[in-house]
């Protein structure tokens, strides 16, 4: 009887001990997943800034919790990139930044788009822009930018998942102007 106790003991332990590093794996890899898709959506964000550029009825529209900006997108058809539109949003009641993207038709048609790409479990977001003062002549951080003029740079600050972690992006933009 004491050979049968001690051996449900050792086998109690076997089996606890395999579970628990089995839930660690799980919750390791479950955040590898986060850390993915975080990485994927800002190199995502750094390309669509870096190459946006002023086009003709497509502006470059950016507020605290959205940005609009020109930028190539892939055709419906899916032959090739044309002008259309970027726009990531920040919606604070469903804790999500979206991304979604219409191309030169869908703008002028007035389609509604849904999001493709999007960040979950996203606690606040907010989007700044470098713009030039011009009778200053100096750079500085607006919460907006104004009609006609791109900024020089784009900076996402958004606050991630419970633990609260803080991320930044800043990315410039290569055709804005420049001081002279």
């Amino acid at each position: 009887m004491l050979v049968v106790c001690g051996m449900m003991a050792v086998i109690s332990l076997v089996i606890h001990s395999t579970l628990f590093s089995g839930i660690r794996l799980w919750q390791r890899m479950d955040t590898l997943k986060v850390n993915e898709d975080l990485n994927i959506f800002l190199e995502r964000f750094s390309s669509d800034i870096a190459n946006s550029f002023e086009f003709t009825g497509i502006g470059f529209t950016g507020e605290e919790e959205s940005l609009d900006i020109p930028a190539l997108v892939k055709s419906p058809l899916g032959r090739k990139d044309i002008p259309g539109k970027v726009i990531y949003a920040y919606d604070r009641q469903n804790k999500v930044l979206t991304r979604s993207q219409m191309d030169y038709s869908q703008i002028y048609l007035d389609t509604r788009v849904s999001p493709r790409q999007s960040l979950t479990g996203i606690n606040s977001c907010k989007f700044s822009y470098r713009v030039l003062d011009k009778q200053k002549k100096e750079y500085y951080w607006s919460g907006q930018t104004f009609a006609g003029q791109l900024p020089d740079a784009v900076r996402m600050e958004f606050e991630l998942g419970s633990g609260g972690d803080l991320f930044s992006k800043t990315v410039s933009i290569p055709v804005s102007g420049e001081l002279k």
